[in-house]
């Protein structure tokens, strides 16, 4: 199920089962990672791509949201910005 979250969750779904405590900052951070893994050879969209920074920042970010006890806007929602020249 949780790999194939961007199928079917829109960011304000998956920011609902966090804070519902369905999924992690790093169980988003997994499905993320696997859609990158399943397109990037044929799609060759990333210039640069740090798998394992994203897992930590996933868990610490996920620490900081616990401390915390609110989810901000897009706490814990992985994006990259792709740029056309």
């Amino acid at each position: 199920m949780k790999n194939k979250l961007f199928l079917r969750l829109s960011v304000p779904e998956l920011l609902a089962e966090v804070k519902e405590g369905k999924l992690s900052y790093l169980d988003v951070a997994e499905a993320s990672i696997a859609a990158i893994e399943d397109n990037e050879l044929g799609l060759r969209a990333w210039v640069s791509l740090d798998l394992d920074q994203l897992r930590l920042a996933a868990e610490r970010n996920f620490a900081l949201y616990l401390a915390r006890g609110y989810l901000l806007a897009l706490d814990g929602i992985p994006f990259g910005v792709k740029d056309i020249f």
